[in-house]
């Protein structure tokens, strides 16, 4: 859990939110748990920029608040972009599946 930055999660919400990441990830846009191996062992800047590219190529697939969820804690991933702002993400989210 530690390789995937359940350690660095800040409330039980964050937690709840993290594992429906990797859920969807997993569930819903078809990632293999080696793909997501290969990414961490790659460093956490390239775990979360794989994670995030997936959840935005498949928008359509991924519930909106998860998408925005992820870009406003791009620092559990220690993978804070400044120029990925609130913006883009609003921006990236246009096509998300709406929360129910």
């Amino acid at each position: 859990m530690v390789d995937y930055d359940f350690d660095r999660r800040r409330t039980a919400n964050d937690t709840s939110n993290l594992f429906g990441v990797y859920k969807t990830l997993m569930v819903n846009v078809n990632v293999k748990s080696r793909t997501l191996n290969k990414w961490m062992k790659q460093g956490k800047t390239a775990l979360a920029a794989n994670i995030r590219d997936k959840l935005e190529l498949k928008s359509h697939m991924v519930y909106k608040s998860f998408l925005i969820w992820v870009y406003k804690n791009q620092d559990i991933w220690d993978a804070h972009d400044p120029q990925r702002g609130t913006a883009a993400g609003e921006l990236s989210t246009a096509q998300a599946k709406p929360d129910d």
